[in-house]
């Protein structure tokens, strides 16, 4: 259960960084930052696992079709970061974050068709219980016209 509320708690922290920051800098200068973040860290992780012999976290050379599937996750990823960030640069994360649930429903058709995992019960009921509690609050801010989208270059 770490994990996944240190996922959460940091991605409503870069919600709010790119909120807070857009107008700092244009969009793909955000994502040059946001790669190299993350090649860096990624870097000391590996150069760790690498030194202490650890095969989790040993390097390994990916063959031509896992190159081109990592090179479409790449590609893809770049995509959803860059759409994700003008979002959260034209309208607070109170209106984008019930969009952002929609992941639950394609994550379950994607396992279905590509690992053939039917979701259990308790995960329908636990995603069920959490979109509706998005939903609910956006609903709720919209409704007493809370929310007010920016307009940004």
């Amino acid at each position: 259960a770490l994990f996944p509320a240190l996922a959460a708690l940091l991605h409503g922290t870069s919600g709010m960084m790119v909120r807070r920051w857009s107008g700092l800098a244009p969009l793909p200068l955000f994502q040059i930052y946001t790669a190299m973040v993350g090649i860096a860290i990624t870097t000391i992780i590996l150069t760790g696992g690498w030194f202490m012999a650890t095969p989790e976290l040993t390097p390994i050379i990916p063959s031509l079709w896992e190159f081109t599937l990592l090179s479409l996750i790449g590609l893809v990823s770049m995509a959803s970061t860059m759409t994700l960030t003008q979002a959260l640069r034209l309208a607070p994360p109170s209106l984008i974050s019930p969009l952002l649930y929609i992941k639950i429903v394609w994550s379950s058709i994607i396992g279905y068709i590509i690992f053939d995992y039917i979701p259990s019960f308790r995960t329908v009921t636990g995603a069920t219980l959490v979109i509706s509690a998005g939903l609910f609050v956006w609903w709720h801010e919209t409704r007493n016209n809370k929310i007010q989208p920016s307009v940004t270059k």
